[in-house]
Parts: structure tokens; sequence; C-alpha cells
């Protein structure tokens, strides 16, 4: 417990919950990052980690990358994150679900959930029924549904913001695409990709994925061995976390990283690690962040699609802006990014400390 305290310490973490409830099954944890700009909203993700000290690590980088999404969006949202260590496949039931909503409420609005891998808008009209705490429902129930549309289109943004920076047009039309990852947020992105007439090249674990892309948006498959060297235009990470590292940025043959994945690098290093390859990353925080304006407009309000789509369209001049703060003070555009989400919180905290 020591090493979570002290990791918490060290990264500005408010609050650690760890859980347990051995007549449903349910084992986990929620983390608390900062809520200076407001209650701290994370989705929850049903995954298996290695051990539990990996889980509880997991949610903790997590909260913290969702409080510099949200600032850096400018919502009024902390960041948080919650995983419960089980199999969703065969484990996910009602009651597992509902127990953990119980975990929730009883943190009275100061964390909310949402969906996250493992989970789905359905799962979360379980978490309903225990906690008031809790968006991304299905819009059939009023609420803004599956967030991964937006998530996407926010990633759309992004591409077409980089290719503008790095080119002097945001045309994709020929441009080289390797896809990494076909689930929700890369199989919202094909109709993009292909709508702007780029060559999309991409791979994913489920083989059934590969050929529906293959099929309907003319998507050439790459194996996973060759898929942080195949020569391209942008690479864009669409799956699990820490896939930029010692061991894959060496490899890369691309002149930008812009994904959907959170995490993508194992280290804030391996931002200047890319810049030293002179390949342009596009911080996975600042491009993803549609999916949490998405559910940030449902909170409190009558859910606008309209409104959450016009919102996200604005990742592509944040995302300009980090790229060319990042060039006008010669830093990482990780750091660049970092620095834009933290200035607005710290802002909010000098005001709260003036009343």
């Amino acid at each position: 417990m020591s090493d979570y305290v002290s990791y918490m310490e060290e990264h500005g973490h408010e609050q650690l919950m760890v859980f347990g409830d051995a007549s449903t099954g349910l084992r986990g944890a929620i983390a608390i990052h900062d809520t200076t700009l407001g209650p701290a909203l994370g989705g929850l993700r049903i995954w298996p980690h290695a051990t539990e000290h990996d889980s509880i690590m997991d949610v903790l980088r997590l909260s913290e990358a969702m409080t510099l999404k949200s600032a850096a969006a400018s919502l009024d949202l902390g960041g948080g994150k919650a995983i419960i260590m089980r199999n969703a496949a065969r484990d996910k039931t009602e009651a597992l679900l509902r127990s953990f909503g119980t975990k929730v409420d009883s943190l009275n609005g100061k964390y909310i959930t949402t969906e996250d891998v493992g989970t789905t808008t359905a799962d979360m009209q379980w978490v309903a029924r225990e906690t008031n705490y809790v968006t991304g429902l299905p819009s059939e129930s009023g609420g803004s549904g599956d967030p991964s549309p937006m998530t996407s289109y926010g990633l759309y943004q992004g591409l077409l913001a980089t290719a503008q920076y790095l080119w002097g047009s945001d045309d994709l039309s020929g441009m080289r695409v390797v896809l990494m990852g076909l689930g929700k947020v890369g199989n919202y992105l094909l109709p993009y990709l292909k709508g702007e007439g780029a060559v999309i090249y991409g791979t994913d674990i489920d083989q059934d994925r590969v050929e529906r892309a293959q099929n309907q948006f003319g998507l050439v498959p790459i194996t996973p061995d060759e898929v942080f060297n195949y020569e391209c235009d942008i690479f864009v990470p669409c799956a699990l976390g820490g896939i930029l590292n010692d061991q894959t940025v060496p490899q890369l043959q691309c002149k930008a990283v812009c994904g959907g994945a959170n995490n993508q690098l194992l280290e804030p290093r391996h931002a200047d690690d890319l810049a030293a390859r002179d390949i342009l990353y596009a911080p996975d925080y600042i491009v993803n962040a549609g999916g949490v304006i998405n559910v940030f407009h449902e909170i409190g309000r009558s859910y606008s699609a309209e409104e959450a789509r016009r919102k996200t369209g604005q990742i592509y001049n944040t995302l300009t802006t980090v790229y060319e703060n990042a060039k006008a003070e010669n830093i990482s555009t990780d750091e660049a990014a970092r620095r834009i989400a933290l200035s607005r919180i710290d802002s909010v905290r000098k005001i709260r400390r003036a009343r």
C-alpha cells in the first residue's frame, strides 16, 4: 500500500478506494485524481490484469489522464477511473454491476462513472439502479448512448489537424494510415478515412474485425508483428495503452502518431524519443476527448448531440495550439498539452483559494 500512497502523492491523486463484495464476486478499485474543476469522471473497466497491482496502477494512471483530458477540453470535470478485476465475458452480471453502483454512490458524487473497456451503455443501466452518479446511458433512456462514435469524430479532427500542420493541407486523400485496433473507436473511424480517400492498413487481434474492415472499407490487412515498423504517413493506435516504449519507438516508420488509445506513452520521456526521431506526436488525451465531451453533455441537462459534436470539433484547434506551443517553446507535444491542462486547473484553484 505504501507504494500506492507514494505514487499518489507524487502525481497529485486525492483518493484511492479499493473494494470487494464476496457475495457478488466484486473486486476492484476507484481512483480519483483531481476534483478542482468538478467531479471526477471516468469509465468503468472490467478487465483481468495479471495482478491486482497492475489493475490499481492502471486506474491511477488513467485517472490522471482523465484530469488532463477534461481540463484541456475546457470541461468542468476532474479525473477518475474505476476497474472491476474480473473477466467481462465470463463474470459480468447484474449483481456485480449493481454492487459496483453502491460503491460509486458511497462517494456522494465525487466520482461519476460511465462505460469503458469491458462495459457497455446497457451495463450503465444496472449501475444506475444503485446510484445517480452515472452517465453514458442508452439513448432510448434519455442518455448520450455509446460515446465511441464521438471519440472517433474527435480523432478524425485530430488527424485533419495533424495533416494540416505537417503538410499544409488537411486533405487525407492518398495518405497512408496504419490503424492498430479495430474495436469501437477504430471501427467508427474507418468511414471517415475511407471518405477522405486515405489508404488504410490495419490489424486487430480479432480476425473477424479485420475481415469486416477489409470488405466494407478496403482496409489492407497487416500482421500484429508488422504494425510498428510498417511504413506509413500516420500511425493510429486505437487499442490499449503503453504501446509507445523503448522497444517500439525505434521501429516506427511514420511521420506522425495520432490515435485514440489512452496512455499511449509508457513514460513521458517517450514523447521526447518520438521528437528526436522527428515523429509528430498527438497527445492522446487531446485527440480522444470526444467521448468525455459527449457524456459531459448528458450530466445535469438534456443531451444535445449537436452541441457535443460542435464541442468535439474544437479538438482540431486545440491540437493545433499544442503543436504550435511545442515548437515555440522547444518542448515535446506531450509537455505542451500538459501545460495547457495544468494552467487551467491552477487558474481555477487560485480563484477558489481567493474566496
